[in-house]
């Protein structure tokens, strides 16, 4: 696993990836309020989970997930967010969010904000 952390204003970034690259997320755990933020102090934002094709179904996206809360509750994270756009993801992917625990925060056409108490 290759874990690198950034921290800006506000914001701690942290990018998790497997050695070979075949699957990656990217948590933001918000430490501060700034101005157009429209999350919480305590929140933690996971985007862009991402499992080559060929190694779906081997828990990859698990594993990402799993440790990407993990992180986030490390840094202080108390609610994790994530979108689920409907243009550019499966169905099934939002399936497997809410079966990940992901529960509907707001919606609109084609997408969903899901949330997840850590």
């Amino acid at each position: 696993m290759i874990v690198q952390e950034w921290k800006s204003i506000g914001t701690v970034r942290i990018n998790i990836s497997t050695s070979d690259n075949l699957a990656t997320v990217i948590v933001d755990v918000i430490k501060e309020k700034t101005p157009g933020q429209r999350f919480d102090v305590g929140d933690a934002v996971i985007w862009n989970l991402c499992v080559h094709e060929s190694c779906r179904g081997e828990r990859y996206g698990r594993q990402m997930l799993a440790d990407a809360e993990l992180r986030a509750r490390q840094h202080g994270a108390k609610t994790a967010y994530l979108e689920w756009d409907g243009r550019d993801s499966a169905k099934w992917v939002l399936d497997w969010y809410r079966r990940s625990g992901y529960e509907e925060a707001a919606f609109g056409e084609n997408y969903e904000l899901l949330k997840k108490e850590l």
